[in-house]
């Protein structure tokens, strides 16, 4: 029987490295300037604002499979690269959180970040894992993007279209040309 330490390493590093490749997505969420959709891509969780569709990951969740003993610490990096100049329009939430046995809540901005963002603080990182973590945030971010596209059905001009080329092409292969 296998522990529970080692069932949930197991389960950690598949869903870190595989996982499901076909992108789901959500119906709109909430209205206004909070309506979004969630992209799912395997164990990957994004967020897409239904303003500009962009996908977006949270930076704590970026921070988890980068492997950073303390996940918050990513919050540091990303300021300071913004600080560089090196990320720009940064979206964030402000919030709060507390920890041990503290009595008030500090504030805090929790960032979400685009894939070009998330691509750079992964760079940035210098952990373990980060190079290899560079084409799984490519990978997710493609997929989400391709479950965000609406699903699109061929138009009567492309039907057209299609259907003349391949007079074309019966004409070629009888006559060796085409005859206008």
């Amino acid at each position: 029987m296998k522990s529970a330490k080692k069932q949930q390493d197991q389960r950690t590093e598949g869903d870190h490295w595989g996982g499901d490749d076909v992108p789901t997505v959500s119906e709109v969420i909430g209205e206004g300037a909070a309506a979004h959709r969630i992209v799912r891509v395997g164990a990957w969780e994004l967020v897409a604002s239904a303003a500009d569709s962009e996908p977006r990951i949270r930076d704590l969740d970026l921070a988890v499979r980068l492997e950073f003993g303390r996940p918050r610490d990513i919050r540091r990096l990303i300021r300071s690269l913004e600080t560089a100049g090196k990320l720009n329009d940064l979206h964030h939430r402000d919030g709060a959180s507390r920890t041990g046995r503290q009595v008030a809540a500090r504030p805090e901005k929790e960032y979400w970040l685009t894939e070009a963002q998330a691509l750079k603080v992964v760079a940035k990182s210098e952990t373990a894992v980060a190079d290899a973590l560079l084409d799984e945030v490519i990978r997710v971010f493609v997929l989400a993007r391709k479950g965000l596209l609406p699903q699109q059905q061929p138009s009567q001009a492309g039907a057209a279209f299609a259907a003349g080329l391949e007079r074309m092409a019966v004409a070629i292969e009888r006559f060796g040309t085409i005859v206008a």
